[in-house]
């Protein structure tokens, strides 16, 4: 992976409503169950905010304040849960040149921040979808590992295909797939339990 940071995740799928959020979160909280493992959770997504919202902090200043304002500083703004190995920033302040913050040298060095100074944590980043906005593929050179989550029986091959594209030179190192008939909505009720404090 060209000496990236493999602590550094991207979850992102190709188009909205195939369970990215959900697979974030729920990663999120599987990983930091596991005793060893502390896990960031970041925000990515300005226009959804639904990382923010399931874990109760929307109204939280974040990860694209930081960006915009030098003067913040990155442990100011992490938020803890609950949980004693799940930490968060949230999304932030909605602002004009989301995109632009995204693929600035100020992003690139905060994420070469986290990766060197939690470089004992498990990094997610939670993005909008490829196909929907230029986020993912802003975020992708800064990160470790890829993971593109696909809605079981609904994505299509060509969707896929174009997202691939999207992502020209990134390794995807795993694809979730979601909403397989395995899964149950009581699944969904981990939203419910970890709500910051």
């Amino acid at each position: 992976n060209d000496g990236k940071a493999t602590n550094l995740i991207l979850i992102t799928s190709s188009v909205p409503g195939e369970g990215k959020t959900f697979t974030s979160v729920n990663l999120a909280i599987s990983i930091a169950m596991e005793v060893d493992h502390t896990v960031l959770l970041v925000d990515t997504d300005i226009m959804k905010r639904d990382t923010s919202r399931a874990m109760g902090v929307s109204e939280r200043k974040g990860l694209f304040d930081l960006l915009a304002n030098p003067a913040l500083k990155l442990e100011d703004l992490l938020v803890r849960t609950s949980m004693k190995n799940l930490v968060l920033l949230p999304v932030g302040t909605p602002r004009d040149g989301s995109t632009e913050l995204l693929a600035s040298m100020r992003m690139r060095e905060l994420a070469k921040e986290i990766a060197t100074r939690y470089h004992d944590r498990v990094v997610l980043f939670d993005s909008p979808p490829v196909l929907a906005t230029t986020t993912a593929a802003a975020l992708a050179p800064l990160v470790g590992q890829l993971v593109l989550v696909a809605e079981a029986g609904s994505t299509k091959q060509e969707t896929i295909k174009e997202t691939l594209q999207r992502l020209d030179r990134v390794t995807i190192t795993g694809v979730v797939l979601n909403k397989s008939k395995q899964v149950t909505t009581k699944s969904y009720d981990y939203y419910g339990y970890y709500r910051s404090q």
